[in-house]
């Protein structure tokens, strides 16, 4: 996993962190090790104990791969943990299109500019 902190000032900070995907099948198998890393996440978030999953997937994408026993998690077995789907279609073609335009930002005079932020999807 990886993980983040921010500091907000006054010595305050929040936590980040970005996992795999859970692989809790149609079985809804858990991991006793993710319910620690939680925790451990949540002992680190000192503005709260409160932590929420986000899934960048449509939840149709996240409950259809249970049954190629993968998965999201549920928010069931943790404390005061919502979980929160982003509905992103294809974040695949999101991130490629956020490299082309990073590119772009880097060459901003090039004739072609226009086109290939086009071309880009944005």
């Amino acid at each position: 996993p990886t993980h983040a902190c921010d500091q907000l000032g006054n010595n305050t900070f929040r936590t980040i962190a970005r996992c795999a995907q859970p692989m809790p099948g149609v079985l809804g198998k858990h991991s006793p090790e993710d319910k620690m890393l939680v925790s451990f996440l949540s002992d680190a978030n000192v503005l709260g104990k409160r932590l929420i999953f986000i899934d960048a997937r449509p939840k149709i994408n996240a409950i259809g791969n249970r049954f190629k026993g993968k998965g999201t998690e549920d928010p069931e077995k943790y404390d005061d943990t919502p979980l929160i789907y982003l509905d992103i279609e294809n974040i695949h073609v999101m991130r490629d299109s956020l490299e082309s335009v990073k590119r772009l930002c880097e060459i901003p005079d090039d004739d072609n500019w226009g086109a290939e932020l086009y071309k880009s999807g944005c």
